[in-house]
């Protein structure tokens, strides 16, 4: 009637706030532990927090995929063996004046193109990126850097950044047609590990932060949880109507008090929980010191095999002391 916040109504107050908490710790965790982006935010929203990408920006550019390894290392050896005007590329223009059957292995080639794009599309929207595309076709076409397949693919779609999977299939008819299809196929494994080994970097970090969430609220929250109540249940709650009938009527928190046995038990929990963390600290410290310890210490020296004192001469074993030994 008067609005007065009751005991009852504190009680309840307390639970929900720390029950609130305990459903936000979890969906922090489970949000930590499946995330695999680099960043936390939307990429459109990314340059709102920078701080928020996963690991350092050295890290991230020194694992990200940006060409294949392999090769720039086949164009220095293969330098002075390839042939600089001659290109090894071949339209589709040129397939067709042939006016030869397609064989079984070129069927497989036109199949795996087409995988290669629903591979690539990761959205699934239908369009990939030109810079995705020559990324990709560095690891296949091992002849061509980066930034010339860039060029060539600008060069082929000038009026567009984006491939879609027709544009994609005719582009790599025209650079891998030539190539082995086992080449094609290993180059687009090696591509898939190298993007998925940047997925992984990610995915450990933020599994990282989802270990320390849960481990520093396993212990945080149950605690201030205790302390809250056990302040809630020391707390006395005096609205004086029953001795003074001309006290004035409140609403939400009135008068409080705590008694001196009540401030000493509140503090109980607090107390236990500094002891927790002197030990916890002083227990982590013993055991980095003792690690150190372990990693200087001096290796023993090799110890010489334990020769018997009594030996048993080849001459004097007959098969009579051989049964006697066995028996």
């Amino acid at each position: 009637i008067c609005g007065e916040l009751l005991w009852i109504d504190l009680f309840m107050l307390v639970n929900s706030i720390f029950c609130c908490l305990s459903l936000l710790e979890t969906m922090l965790v489970l949000f930590f532990a499946f995330h695999t982006d680099e960043h936390l935010l939307p990429d459109w929203l990314a340059w709102l927090a920078p701080w928020l990408f996963c690991g350092s920006e050295a890290e991230r550019r020194a694992l990200k995929v940006v060409e294949s390894q392999a090769g720039q290392v086949y164009r220095r050896i293969s330098k002075g063996i390839l042939q600089p005007g001659k290109s090894s590329f071949r339209s589709l223009e040129q397939l067709q004046e042939q006016e030869q059957h397609l064989s079984e292995s070129d069927t497989a080639k036109l199949i795996f193109f087409e995988n290669l794009f629903y591979m690539l599309d990761s959205d699934s929207n239908g369009l990939i990126a030109m810079e995705d595309a020559s990324v990709m076709l560095s690891f296949v076409n091992l002849s061509r850097s980066r930034d010339e397949l860039e060029t060539i693919l600008t060069a082929h779609f000038s009026d567009h950044h984006r491939l879609n999977c027709a544009d994609f299939v005719e582009i790599c008819v025209e650079i891998m047609w030539n190539l082995p299809f086992e080449e094609i196929r290993m180059g687009a494994e090696n591509y898939n590990s190298s993007y998925m080994r940047f997925t992984k970097l990610c995915a450990s970090y933020w599994l990282t932060w989802s270990k320390t969430v849960d481990r520093w609220c396993r212990f945080w929250l149950p605690m201030c949880f205790t302390v809250a109540l056990g302040i809630l249940f020391n707390l006395e709650l005096n609205d004086d109507y029953a001795t003074n009938p001309e006290a004035e009527m409140f609403q939400g928190f009135g008068p409080s008090y705590m008694t001196v046995a009540g401030v000493f038990r509140s503090l109980v929990m607090p107390i236990f929980a500094m002891i927790c963390i002197i030990a916890w600290l002083y227990m982590r410290k013993l055991a980095q010191k003792k690690k150190i310890t372990k990693e200087v210490a001096p290796e023993e020296p090799n110890l010489k095999p334990i020769v018997p004192r009594w030996s048993v001469q080849q001459a004097k074993v007959t098969p009579a002391v051989v049964e006697d030994v066995e028996d």
